[in-house]
């Protein structure tokens, strides 16, 4: 099967100030993948790169056979690469279905009429039917939070990037949104997830990477993850080497 997406020793500097270097990384289609490591590590950075907002220093990025180091986001859109934003970023003057609307002409190419229809379909299945006349702007965190998760899916992605959509949120409200994850995300769409609730992503996704130090130190499945000593280091401290 071919990758869905290589990251092929990738760095990013701002300045003088170098984020990450030597990144490689690779997505098979439907794949569902964690990503884990502390603040600052370049996490989002990473996904700014994959979704066309910035461009790497170094290296290649290579999706459906495309190099992504010249792509735009709006061209990012259009190749099926959806994300959601750690801090919600909705169109908060314009309706809740508006903001849905925007994804399935946008990203999924629907005309206007069939775009409402789905968009509707969408806020029923995240929870947010009875929002959809409301301001973005006027919804509470969770509420933001399922609207990220709607306006990426509206777009039907073939890549989805989730950037911290359980952060925030107490245990009750993780489980529901990993409830609403469940239903709008098929099998088929492949899955990034950056999250420090690690609960949450032992419930979604089939393996996770740490980013740390510049680079991923190590990937695999979350058990084996957790209980590498470098891991443990990083988040723990010295004691976890006894």
């Amino acid at each position: 099967m071919e990758p869905l997406l290589e990251l092929r020793g990738v760095s990013k500097a701002f300045g003088g100030i170098e984020v990450f270097k030597d990144v490689s990384l690779t997505l098979e289609p439907g794949a569902r993948l964690g990503i884990l490591g502390p603040n600052g590590a370049g996490k989002s950075t990473m996904f700014n790169l994959i979704s066309g907002l910035h461009r790497p220093s170094g290296g290649e990025m290579i999706y459906q056979g495309r190099n992504l180091v010249q792509m735009k986001p709006w061209d990012a859109c259009r190749f099926g690469i959806g994300r959601t934003f750690q801090i919600p970023q909705p169109f908060g003057d314009m309706t809740v279905a508006e903001n849905v609307i925007v994804g399935c002409t946008s990203g999924a190419g629907l005309g206007l009429h069939d775009a409402r229809e789905r968009a509707h379909e969408i806020l029923d299945m995240t929870g947010l039917g009875e929002h959809r006349d409301k301001l973005a702007k006027s919804l509470a965190l969770l509420d933001l939070k399922r609207l990220e998760l709607a306006k990426a899916a509206a777009m039907k992605p073939k890549l989805l990037l989730l950037d911290e959509i359980a952060g925030g949120l107490t245990e009750a409200e993780c489980i529901t949104l990993l409830d609403i994850l469940q239903k709008v995300v098929g099998r088929e769409t492949a899955v990034i997830w950056i999250e420090h609730v690690v609960h949450a992503l032992t419930r979604f996704v089939d393996e996770v990477a740490v980013l740390a130090d510049k680079h991923i130190i190590v990937r695999g499945q979350i058990d084996d993850v957790l209980e590498n000593s470098e891991v443990r280091r990083l988040y723990f401290g010295a004691e976890a080497e006894a």
